[in-house]
């Protein structure tokens, strides 16, 4: 598996002329970004190259007058999934994407059509059709002033999935559809975002990326690798949107601002801690095997329900209990001798291994 390389071919534009404008740049209409994505670049896959021209900018004043993350003292005590699950309540969330697709002849979910997504990096800037792109932003208005803009400054994220308490086939049964509406929620930031850069208004811009990283942190927040990995695409999505913003001429200085995320922004070691532990919490036969006494009957039972839920794991079809019962008898007798072998090797007593019943 290749890892992805990015890439930056930038241009800086300080000239004598370019100097003497500055004094017009409030009069001045937007510029648009001048940057270019260009996926598997080269016939390289996986490098994706930044092709920028760059203004150079002042370090703002105060150093964090541009933040991407909430300051401290903006912060509030409360639950951040909450106030998201307000936004994803009786579909108003996808019922915005709906009517924007809907109005402005766009095919998929996000509203995209055939062509790059209004909300990605992939469609240049200049491409993109402002007027319309602008009555599409102002559909996820209350959405986002209502609920996203409540619940990034939470200091805390409760999704309620209470993981410690699952066992069984609940650990892989849960389902995640809070993680899959909050892509759509950063898909409408972002394009938010784009509009805001567009229209040369940096400040709304940083607000809304801001507001997608920690809605990525936030989503990641409990230890289960797919939030993770989507709280990591959503935080991407922001990086790449960045990137644009710097592109912008006119565009302030971020140097601090990216300085101060956190470094890993989204950690996914508690995730892989957790999904580590699945094999006992899916299977309890396993907790205590060492300790535990049953009837060879008892084990049987226990082993050919192991091998039913693990039937359901692998998605298998439906098994046969006589065939399940039937394999139990026949695993056992082939495996005990070396089993019995690697219990002693390990430690254990050689007469309570001899004690143990085949199964």
């Amino acid at each position: 598996m290749r890892n992805r390389v990015y890439r930056f071919d930038v241009s800086c534009k300080l000239t004598a002329a370019a100097l003497a404008c500055v004094a017009l740049a409030a009069t001045a209409p937007p510029a648009h970004a001048e940057l270019i994505v260009i996926e598997n670049a080269e016939g390289e896959q996986g490098l994706t190259v930044f092709q920028m021209t760059v203004t150079p900018a002042a370090e703002p004043t105060p150093a964090f007058k541009h933040r991407l993350t909430p300051s401290p003292l903006e912060l509030r005590p409360g639950n951040a999934a909450l106030h998201y699950m307000r936004s994803f309540a009786e579909g108003a969330l996808s019922s915005a994407w709906k009517s924007v697709r809907e109005q402005f002849k766009l095919n998929d979910q996000d509203g995209t059509g055939e062509g790059p997504a209004w909300y990605s990096t992939n469609l240049p800037l200049k491409d993109l059709p402002l007027d319309q792109a602008r009555q599409a932003a102002a559909r996820f208005d209350s959405i986002v002033e209502q609920s996203v803009a409540r619940g990034v400054i939470r200091d805390d994220c409760n999704w309620g999935r209470n993981l410690e308490e699952l066992r069984g086939m609940d650990v892989v049964g849960l389902l995640l559809p809070e993680a899959q509406e909050s892509r759509s929620m950063a898909r409408a930031l972002m394009l938010r975002a784009r509009v805001a850069v567009a229209d040369g208004d940096f400040e709304r811009a940083i607000a809304h990326l801001r507001m997608t990283y920690r809605l990525g942190q936030h989503v990641a927040s409990d230890p289960i690798l797919v939030c993770g990995l989507v709280g990591i695409a959503e935080a991407s999505m922001a990086n790449m949107e960045a990137i644009e913003l710097m592109a912008a001429p006119g565009s302030p200085n971020l140097y601090w601002a990216l300085a101060e995320l956190e470094r890993p922004l989204i950690d996914l070691r508690p995730a892989v801690r957790y999904e580590m532990r699945w094999g006992l919490r899916i299977f309890p036969i396993l907790l205590n095997p060492e300790s535990e006494e049953h009837s060879p009957q008892e084990w049987a039972r226990l082993l050919a329900d192991t091998l039913k839920n693990l039937e359901t794991v692998t998605l298998g079809p439906a098994p046969d209990e006589e065939l399940i019962q039937l394999g139990v008898a026949g695993y056992a007798l082939v495996a005990y001798p070396d089993a019995k072998q690697r219990l002693i090797d390990g430690g254990m007593d050689a007469d309570q291994v001899q004690r143990m019943p085949v199964g």
